[in-house]
């Protein structure tokens, strides 16, 4: 993601760490307004076309763990749907998945998603 344009690694790296939180309670409406700040706070010059890159790097990285459900989830989900059950998700996830949560595997087995993001709270939160 750095070298999108041209940061120092090591620097970028700590910042984006230490948002982990701030983007999983909605801080950042955007992952791209995420790594806007990481780029302001470096004093580095990028374009809209920069930010999507690292968006994208950071986004293609972040998919598989984010984005997955291993086949006994899916079947238990699944499982537990078919008993008429109604499924609800507490999760700390930052604002990607909300935005793309319809294509997710997820979508179709879990019947109220509260994202972290959304709600402002990251777990564990008793408010929540």
């Amino acid at each position: 993601m750095a070298a999108t344009a041209g940061a120092e690694a090591t620097e970028f790296r700590m910042l984006w760490h230490t948002q982990y939180v701030d983007r999983l309670t909605g801080v950042h409406a955007t992952e791209s307004a995420n790594v806007q700040w990481v780029y302001d706070k470096l004093d580095v010059a990028i374009d809209d076309h920069g930010i999507e890159q690292s968006n994208q790097i950071y986004l293609d990285f972040a998919k598989p763990f984010l984005m997955t459900l291993g086949d006994s989830g899916v079947e238990t989900l699944t499982n537990l749907k078919e008993r008429g059950l109604k499924i609800g998700s507490l999760s700390d996830y930052g604002p990607w998945v909300p935005h793309n949560w319809r294509t997710s595997p997820f979508a179709d087995l879990i019947d109220l998603p509260v994202y972290s993001s959304k709600s402002g709270m990251k777990n564990p939160n008793h408010k929540l």
